[in-house]
């Protein structure tokens, strides 16, 4: 299981830290909140609705650390079953026994919310506030950027986020730095787009600032939700796809094959084969046109 935890901040001029906000996975969010009137609060749910709720009581999240675990250990643990309104029975280091139960049942012969829904019908994904981010592979990720800013018709490219479809189309279609680059689309959520725009950039605004909790955040983001080519470069993945299932099915090793693959790749690339090539994408054959906006979705 994946497990962000993030600082919870008050959202003013001089901000408090208030309280954690936890993270499991991609789709369940638990805050504890220390109010000075109300004490303690513990609010859980999915991340969309539970962000929103943080937000609308002027709340901020900062992020403090990423970790891939299997033993969330017992603070962590206990918090979690909270959220999920789970009866909970414990024992405190002073030796106090706390008992809690649910409160905001999802049916009227459910006790327990979150819980007893979850082993109904699995976990709950939203994708209601997701939006199309565009990845530029050239060896490793070149370049990553909104949509919005991919359809910028603006050539040349200014910074990590910047470029846009007319310069890196064209670029990667005859290869790139690479020889075998391409173009790849994920839908994300806001909070995981910020946090893949934070690691790649290397602004020190995740976890410690490391690039071991860097590389720990592209593998969470990049490994947690689908990613599929441009439609430019639908049939050089395709052809990509099949060839290494190809040499798999030889018996050579995957991490051989994917290698041969890229190497054939960079071949067929250079040689402008049309099963791997289209000459329309290329700057030779008039694909940057001044003003011209992305067209997005595609029809």
């Amino acid at each position: 299981m994946w497990v962000n935890t993030f600082k919870i901040l008050t959202n003013t001029d001089a901000p408090a830290e208030v309280g954690n906000a936890y993270l499991f996975d991609t789709n369940f969010m638990v805050a504890e909140i220390l109010d000075k009137t109300s004490g303690v609060i513990i609010k859980s749910g999915g991340q969309d609705g539970l962000l929103r709720w943080l937000e609308k009581n002027n709340y901020a999240l900062q992020h403090k650390k990423i970790e891939q675990t299997t033993d969330l250990g017992k603070d962590v643990n206990i918090k979690l079953r909270m959220g999920l309104n789970e009866p909970i029975t414990t024992t405190l280091d002073d030796g106090a026994v706390v008992q809690t139960s649910g409160l905001q049942p999802w049916s009227i012969n459910q006790p327990y919310s979150s819980m007893s829904l979850g082993k109904k019908i699995g976990q709950l994904t939203t994708s209601a506030f997701n939006e199309p981010w565009v990845m530029v592979v050239d060896g490793d990720i070149a370049a990553f950027m909104s949509m919005n800013d991919w359809k910028n018709p603006a050539y040349g490219i200014t910074d990590y986020q910047g470029g846009g479809h007319n310069f890196w189309i064209p670029f990667m279609m005859s290869g790139g730095r690479s020889g075998a680059g391409y173009v790849m689309v994920m839908d994300l959520p806001p909070l995981q787009a910020r946090l893949a725009v934070d690691a790649m950039k290397g602004s020190g605004h995740i976890g410690n600032g490391s690039k071991a909790e860097a590389d720990l955040m592209k593998a969470y983001v990049f490994g947690s939700y689908n990613v599929r080519p441009l439609p430019e470069f639908q049939d050089r993945m395709e052809w990509v796809a099949t060839r290494h299932n190809e040499l798999v099915g030889e018996d050579m090793e995957p991490e051989s094959a994917t290698q041969q693959t890229f190497n054939e790749l960079t071949d067929l690339i250079r040689k402008k084969d049309t099963a791997v090539f289209d000459n329309s994408y290329t700057l030779e054959g008039g694909y940057v046109v001044e003003g011209q906006e992305y067209e997005w979705p595609k029809p």
